[in-house]
Formats: structure tokens, sequence, C-alpha cells
């Protein structure tokens, strides 16, 4: 059977030769998706790595803490959780480093938490005072902390 000049054969040999460039063409798409999520995946991994090193840490903790500066003002209440997480994310880091950070550095970790802190207060109204007095509390054991640190390291 024949439809014109065309056979059935012709058709079916066209409809395969059609189907398996879909088919590479969609071998081709995954294997950029999973080349560009492999870089991806990659890159993650190298922020994670140099934010565990001190100066890494410091690095990013000062970004962190300067963004913050220059956008308190605009945040909205789920930007400042997400920052406010990040935040407690440093203050748990800083256990693990605090051994290979010198005395400056330690002080200037105590510093960078005020400076977020301060930035915070600023942004809120005045019915968030008991909030604040929950931080105020937070913030005085952080920096207990941190000159504990900062005094057995002097002296050792």
């Amino acid at each position: 059977m024949s439809f014109g000049t065309a056979t059935i054969d012709d058709i079916k040999s066209k409809m395969i030769v059609i189907s398996n460039t879909k088919e590479e063409k969609n071998m081709k798409n995954a294997s950029i998706y999973y080349k560009v999520s492999f870089v991806g995946i990659i890159l993650i991994l190298l922020l994670v790595a140099c934010e565990s090193t001190p100066e890494g840490y410091m690095h990013g903790f000062e970004r962190f803490v300067e963004r913050v500066e220059n956008n308190a003002s605009s945040y909205t209440d789920e930007e400042w959780k997400d920052n406010d997480q990040q935040l407690r994310n440093y203050i748990e880091g800083y256990d693990e480093i605090k051994m290979s950070l010198s005395s400056d550095e330690k002080r200037k970790v105590g510093e960078l938490t005020f400076r977020y802190y301060k930035s915070r207060v600023k942004s809120f109204g005045l019915n968030a005072l008991g909030e604040i007095a929950d931080w105020l509390d937070f913030i005085n054991g952080f920096a207990s902390k941190v000159n504990e640190d900062v005094s057995n390291q002097n002296n050792n």
C-alpha cells in the first residue's frame, strides 16, 4: 500500500528517524542538566569548604553583616527570619573554629554579632521590645563566651 509516492515503509523509516532525533535531544538535555547540576554541587561544596576555614568564616561573616547593615530597613519578616538563622549558623560555626582564631579575630566575631543585632534592633518598631530583650540576653551570653575564649587564649 502506498500514499502518493511514499510507501508505508518510507513513512515508518521517517518516523523512526524523527523518534531517534527526539531521543537524542532528550539525551542531550539530560546530559546538560547533569553537567550543570554537577557544577552547581561542586560550587556549593567549595563555598562550604571556604567558610569552614578561619579566613573563610571571617570573610563570610563580615560580608553577611555588611549586607544586613545595608539592607536592614527593607527586609521583610521572612527575610529577617532567614538572616537570624544565618547568624545562628555563624555562631554555631564559631565553636568549630574558635581554636584557630586569634584574639583579634575572636573580638571581631563579637563585634560582628553586635553590629548585626544593632541593625536588627534599628529595623524594629517600639512594639517589639520583648523580642529585643530576648536577643539582648542572647547577645550578652555569646559576648561572655567570646570574652572567656579570648581570656583563655591570652592565659595560654
